[in-house]
């Protein structure tokens, strides 16, 4: 088994405007959760309704404009039949991504 682990800094992980909310970790996780949903072949609707979780705040959640709580999380990975290591491993190659775009968009000194 392999572990990869991503070393964050504050300044890594803000995305736009602070007064907007959006960090790359959020972004990453909405994506990772659209991906499994997508995989699945569940309409974001049926997961949300199944999750007990609103169908606005789940297009929220796949956008990275909202933070989920650990029993969201574990209601979303439940009904997608997803393991936690296995979600970490989709998780972690959108934020490794994410990280890749901004170091690139980064100005050069």
């Amino acid at each position: 088994m392999v572990f990869l682990i991503v070393e964050l800094r504050p300044c890594d992980i803000c995305l736009g405007s602070p007064r907007r909310g959006f960090t790359l970790v959020r972004l990453a996780f909405g994506l990772a959760i659209k991906e499994l949903r997508t995989a699945s072949g569940i309409a974001q609707e049926r997961l949300a309704f199944e999750s007990d979780v609103d169908r606005g705040y789940m297009s929220g959640l796949e956008q990275g404009s909202h933070s989920p709580t650990l029993d969201t999380v574990m209601k979303l990975l439940w009904r997608l039949d997803v393991s936690v290591v296995d979600f970490a491993v989709v998780f972690e190659r959108e934020l490794k991504k994410k990280l890749k775009r901004r170091a690139n968009n980064r100005p050069k000194p």
